[in-house]
């Protein structure tokens, strides 16, 4: 029985995607035992997966010298990473994995998506794979399963169910998440009021805002509740899947909710700033790429006639 460890203590988003591999594993091969190394705020992800075998949580630096004894006992077959970072690098590298292989870097870089990276290993060091930041999320993972010879690939993105089941009795609403604990990709308050004077000038359809309560922009939601404009705070994983699921229309930046529209092929619109939705989406069509080094420098008129020619396929 083969065993994997996969390291993700980055954003919930990457955590997300990484499941996409860990999917990919269990289809070819099933009786693999597949663990995770990520933080605290991503367990729910894993609410349902079965086929995980066990979730380790690393939340401080302080636990490495007890979480690297605790992972080499277990003695793993193969050990990756989907994405860089430091702390997945120093976990990879010190997993005592048979096999080790992924983006491994010691210094904090850009964002994943802006630069080309090599996959690196401890074996198979003859052929070299690089991830070009034109490529897909998919690409990545895929490139880390070619480097270890693995005749797995992900052709799909990971959908946890239907979740058919009706949890709300909203009906007829469009979604909004707006806020990113990278400012950069989150809308302003002035966004938020001039979409939502445009949405109900033209829709006759309620408005729900997604979003924890710890985002910054907490207060202003809380204070624009109408009997047409909802705030729900957070959601279970599949709480929030109904609710995008169900939209008239999503509208979300580039924060892990935009990943499971991608990936049902919903009615949304991608808002993005500084990165790259070719990246991080699979149907990046659907997407408005602003061309701005941050969301905050762009202005509430430009922002809305963008939204309103991608609304009416302009």
């Amino acid at each position: 029985m083969k065993k994997f460890l996969i390291i993700s203590v980055n954003a919930i988003g990457d955590t997300y995607l990484s499941i996409c591999g860990a999917y990919a594993i269990n289809n070819y091969f099933p009786e693999a035992k597949i663990d995770f190394i990520i933080r605290k705020n991503s367990e729910f992800l894993f609410s349902g997966l079965n086929f995980i075998n066990e979730i380790i949580i690393f939340d401080n630096f302080g636990q490495l010298n007890e979480l690297k004894k605790e992972i080499r006992v277990r003695k793993y077959d193969y050990c990756f990473n989907y994405f860089p970072g430091r702390i997945n690098t120093i976990l990879n590298l010190l997993s005592g994995a048979i096999y080790k292989a992924g983006y491994w870097n010691f210094i904090k870089l850009k964002d994943w998506y802006t630069i080309n990276q090599n996959i690196h290993s401890n074996f198979n060091k003859a052929n070299k794979f690089i991830w070009l930041k034109e490529y897909n999320y998919l690409d990545r993972i895929n490139l880390v399963f070619k480097k270890s010879q693995l005749p797995i690939s992900v052709n799909n993105k990971f959908r946890y169910s239907n979740f058919n089941i009706s949890q709300f009795n909203f009906d007829n609403y469009i979604l909004i998440h707006s806020c990113s604990k990278t400012s950069e990709r989150a809308l302003s308050n002035l966004h938020l009021i001039s979409l939502t004077e445009y949405l109900n000038e033209a829709f006759n359809y309620d408005i729900i805002f997604i979003g924890s309560k710890n985002d910054k922009n907490y207060e202003f939601l809380h204070s624009i509740i109408s009997d047409k404009i909802r705030l729900l705070t957070d959601l279970t994983i599949d709480s929030l899947i109904f609710l995008i699921k169900k939209a008239k229309l999503f509208l979300a930046i580039d924060s892990f909710p935009i990943h499971l529209a991608d990936a049902y092929n919903t009615s949304f619109i991608g808002l993005f700033g500084p990165t790259n939705a070719k990246s991080v989406l699979i149907n990046y069509s659907k997407s408005i790429q602003f061309g701005v080094g941050s969301l905050q420098y762009l202005n509430s008129e430009e922002f809305i006639s963008a939204i309103k020619r991608v609304v009416n396929n302009e």
